[in-house]
């Protein structure tokens, strides 16, 4: 029999559960429970993997991250200190590169 733990309210963890079956009668079920720490590593390694592999530059990589932070055009420009064109310009490639139709689509991948 499992052991079922109480947790206090707020507590930034959430469970993983999965299950197999064995047979018509029986199913293997296991769940483990995580932090918002290691969410937040596992999403980071995702996704440094995937701009890695699509061949994301520097500067598309710094987009991204602001794309993923809900920046519109015109923040990525003041906090990348470049044009509006540059921005979108970058905007562009980086889609592309992931093979993101938008933004929103962007964020279902990787997130």
């Amino acid at each position: 029999m499992g052991v079922i733990k109480a947790q206090a309210p707020g507590a930034a963890r959430a469970h993983v559960v999965s299950a197999q079956r064995v047979d018509n009668e029986t199913a293997l079920v296991s769940a483990v429970a995580v932090d918002t720490t290691m969410v937040t590593e596992i999403l980071r390694a995702h996704i440094n993997a995937r701009a890695h592999e699509a061949g994301l530059t520097t500067r598309e990589r710094e987009v991204l991250d602001l794309l993923l932070l809900g920046r519109s055009t015109a923040q990525i420009t003041h906090a990348l200190r470049i044009a509006a064109s540059t921005a979108k310009f970058h905007q562009a490639n980086t889609l592309r590169k992931l093979e993101a139709a938008a933004r929103v689509e962007l964020l279902r991948q990787l997130l």
